[in-house]
């Protein structure tokens, strides 16, 4: 039960999804107060819960699904079409890949270490895209193999103590490294300040960068595997470097992209990937999903799981780094070696994958980076060894830096992701949006398609004059909403019929006065609270601080089975509005939060609304995407959008005086 204390009418408002309880106190009238209590949980599950329920039932179905075509790998013909199939559509997830461009790398620097010398190192990934690196390389004469060390989410990169040790170690055991800043880390922050203190961290940054490439419809992750391809490209394009002996290694974050980059880049002949790979499954039932460049659109319901990694790599040597006391849970990490196992055997290579595990916190700690090392030496120079890392003296972290100022973008020239991602804006600007199009992209179905609403009434109650009922609209699966609703206040009863959906969910427009001044009206009123908006949002707790850090897992989860928040809302307010029934049309009043969700509904079916009532029209997705600073919500993407429509297209779409400003 939630309550608010009293607002200035001086009466006390409680609304409940879960106890769902309503009532007010003594108004200066003299009216007597009324109590009506609603039920509990709908079949069992609490409103907070509903939304991941349902989205966890379908990854769960998925991965069920993925389960049943490995398990029916039993030739090297069927695991060669399963590794074809699920590289293509990786491929495809990300958004494809953009055409080779010159590196224009350059050596800015030097730095000599304990055993090992530094080049500081400049390349264009794209085209005025600068990644910036340290290549550490042997004190003996070369040629070396190389390895390509991807960085995990470090505020500094590749600077960060431990990377530089792993690195270290390396080439100080016969083997030249390139260590690159992500984006938004390092040398590459894409929000920059008047100081060298960072706006964001880079999971924030990253996040931020993810929304938006979505819109474009590619992955942010695309850019991260792009920038690792190119720093191959690199090793391969000098002469120092083995280009046939390539591996690739990195934690955490750097374990993500070495587990995406060894999986699609043929060239890595041997890998290690810490720290990560653990399974949706597992995932699920742990932590969640994770940061915008570990999830890629739709891959749990196209049956790309964390094995697959390896799976789609066999039978190339493999190493698995994990820890014991990892977030990134340990269970997973040995299913996954299970499977990757079977396979390589199926392949007459059982010895090419292996796990090293130590009895250790998540991080590239000593026995993890004397395991990928001694691994390298194995694969890469035919040297089977024991590695042990002596101690050292590390370089200052400045004198890593690449760049004059400390960031790529303080350099003339150089472009921001923002930028790039406009560019795809521009090329990809639709033209003649149809709803059928829409449709097609949001995933919206027509109100027509619909199941129908099953209604269930909780109870009564009178409430500032008006009889009310609590009412469960069931609908999909697993899927219902809870209403407040109160018939027309006239016996003849009205045509129309108001939807309210407020910022914060009923209970805030119960709190805010909003309801009352709609009710005024007299007309048929619904109140409820979208999936996971209102009372539909679990409360903010341990590791999800805040209402923005459940979106953003909430959308995760919904767009790793190819879903969007968007259209589930979208869904919901047109369940809604059929239950009404209001023969003149639904006016919906709603505020920012669903306002998205509404200009949907509103654009794709004008005829069953007779106004919509913003606080103010969103601004467009091109204008987001332009414009770095602009806030953006995680359930207020549809991925891919921006090649078929924009939010001005959906409101140009709306009738003639329907879009109205919203009178609370």
């Amino acid at each position: 039960m939630q309550t608010f204390t009293p607002s200035r009418r001086g009466f006390l408002r409680t609304v409940g999804l879960g106890t769902a309880t309503l009532a007010y106190g003594q108004r200066v009238l003299g009216a007597t107060p009324a109590l009506a209590t609603h039920g509990g949980p709908v079949g069992g599950v609490a409103a907070d819960a509903m939304l991941e329920k349902h989205l966890d039932g379908l990854a769960f179905a998925a991965l069920d699904r993925r389960q049943a075509a490995y398990d029916a790998l039993k030739t090297p013909e069927q695991i060669r079409a399963y590794q074809s199939r699920l590289r293509a559509f990786f491929v495809q997830q990300l958004g494809g890949f953009p055409e080779r461009t010159p590196l224009n790398a350059r050596v800015v620097g030097h730095v000599q270490g304990e055993g090992y010398r530094i080049e500081k190192v400049i390349y264009e990934s794209l085209p005025g895209y600068l990644v910036t690196a340290n290549l550490y390389l042997p004190a003996t004469p070369g040629p070396y193999p190389g390895v390509l060390f991807s960085c995990g989410h470090s505020a500094n990169g590749k600077a960060i103590e431990t990377y530089q040790l792993a690195c270290a170690l390396m080439a100080r055991n016969g083997l030249a490294v390139l260590s690159y800043d992500p984006v938004g880390q390092g040398e590459r922050r894409q929000y920059l300040s008047g100081s060298e203190k960072p706006v964001y961290g880079p999971t924030q940054e990253h996040h931020l960068l993810g929304l938006r490439c979505r819109l474009t419809g590619v992955e942010v992750a695309r850019y991260f595997i792009w920038d690792g391809m190119r720093g191959i490209d690199y090793l391969q394009s000098r002469s120092d470097i083995l280009r046939d002996r390539i591996g690739a290694t990195g934690n955490s974050g750097g374990g993500t992209l070495t587990s995406y980059l060894m999986a699609l880049d043929e060239r890595i002949a041997c890998a290690a990937p810490s720290c990560y790979l653990t399974g949706f499954r597992r995932l699920y039932q742990t932590i969640g999903p994770q940061d915008y460049e570990q999830t890629i659109y739709g891959q749990i319901e196209g049956g790309l799981d964390h094995a697959d990694f390896v799976l789609l790599r066999a039978p190339r040597p493999t190493l698995l780094c994990v820890a014991t006391q990892d977030y990134f849970d340990i269970q997973g990490a040995w299913d996954i070696f299970r499977q990757s196992k079977r396979i390589y055997t199926r392949l007459d290579a059982p010895e090419s994958v292996e796990l090293v595990e130590t009895d250790e916190k998540h991080g590239f700690s000593i026995r993890l980076r004397e395991g990928a090392t001694r691994w390298m030496r194995r694969w890469l120079l035919g040297i089977d060894a024991p590695v042990r890392e002596a101690p050292i003296k590390l370089p200052e972290e400045k004198s890593l830096l690449c760049t004059p100022e400390g960031q790529v973008l303080r350099m003339a020239g150089a472009l921001s992701l923002f930028e790039l991602l406009a560019d795809e804006v521009k090329r990809a600007q639709p033209r003649r949006p149809t709803p059928a199009g829409i449709r097609t992209v949001a995933g919206i179905r027509a109100a027509a398609a619909l199941p129908p609403v099953r209604p269930e009434t909780r109870g009564g109650f009178t409430w500032q004059g008006r009889s009310g009922e609590s009412v469960i609209l069931h609908y999909d699966a697993g899927l219902w909403l809870a209403a407040l609703h109160f018939p027309a206040a006239t016996a003849g009863g009205s045509a129309e019929a108001i939807l309210f959906l407020p910022d914060g969910g009923k209970q805030a427009g119960v709190a805010s006065g909003g309801l009352d001044k709609l009710l005024s009206r007299g007309t048929c009123l619904l109140t409820l609270d979208l999936p996971g908006l209102g009372e539909m949002r679990p409360a903010a707790s341990g590791s999800v601080a805040n209402s923005n850090a459940i979106d953003t897992k909430q959308a995760q989860k919904a767009l790793l089975v190819a879903r969007n928040l968007v259209a589930l809302r979208a869904e919901a307010i047109l369940h809604a509005v059929r239950f009404l029934g209001a023969a003149s049309g639904v006016h919906l009043v709603c505020g920012r939060e669903a306002a998205i969700a509404a200009l949907h509904a509103a654009a794709l079916e004008p005829g069953l609304f007779a106004s919509l009532e913003l606080p103010a029209p969103p601004a467009g997705w091109a204008e987001i995407v332009r414009t770095p600073n602009l806030p953006l919500a995680a359930g207020d993407v549809v991925r891919g959008a921006l090649h078929s429509y924009d939010l001005p297209d959906l409101i140009r779409m709306i009738p003639d005086g329907k879009l109205r400003p919203a009178p609370i």
